[in-house]
């Protein structure tokens, strides 16, 4: 496949952590969280590494060279960080969107999922989960997207 355009969500609070400092500088084997995700998406090849960032991130810009970064002015969820970054794109296609606090996907099936986007507009790439305590819901009709919502807006309806 050419070329993908690797888009990295990180614009997040992280408010849900609780922690002091932003959900993604958090370490885990000494490295933050969103180093992890980017070695990840390095392994991707033909692959250009756009970080959807929030102004508590600009350090980043200076520690990561080779990356796109796009800042997002006020963080309004994930619909709104990809419009961010459609404005900032030329590119419709293979377009691959990763989670900054999920730097643990397999490789493997990153790799699968892009080869499935030769064949469909869009990929999703999800789990099933036993109990699901704040993860977005994916909602199938005869194995298709019907609709993705957030399981604290399902909860109310």
């Amino acid at each position: 496949m050419s070329n993908v355009e690797i888009v990295i969500l990180a614009a997040g609070r992280g408010s849900r952590m609780k922690s002091k400092k932003p959900k993604l500088l958090n370490l885990i084997n000494g490295k933050p969280i969103i180093e992890h995700t980017i070695i990840n998406a390095k392994k991707i090849k033909n692959s250009n590494i756009n970080i959807i960032i929030n102004k508590n991130l600009n350090h980043l810009i200076k520690k990561f060279k080779g990356i796109n970064f796009i800042k997002q002015k006020k963080a309004l969820g994930t619909g709104d960080a990809i419009k961010t970054f459609l404005k900032h794109t030329k590119s419709l296609s293979n377009i691959l969107i990763m989670m900054g606090d999920a730097p643990f996907i397999n490789t493997v099936d990153l790799r699968r999922v892009i080869k499935k986007l030769k064949n469909y507009p869009i990929v999703v790439l999800g789990a099933k989960l036993k109990k699901n305590y704040g993860n977005g819901i994916i909602i199938l009709k005869k194995n298709l997207i019907k609709e993705i919502k957030e399981l604290k807006l399902l909860k109310k309806e």
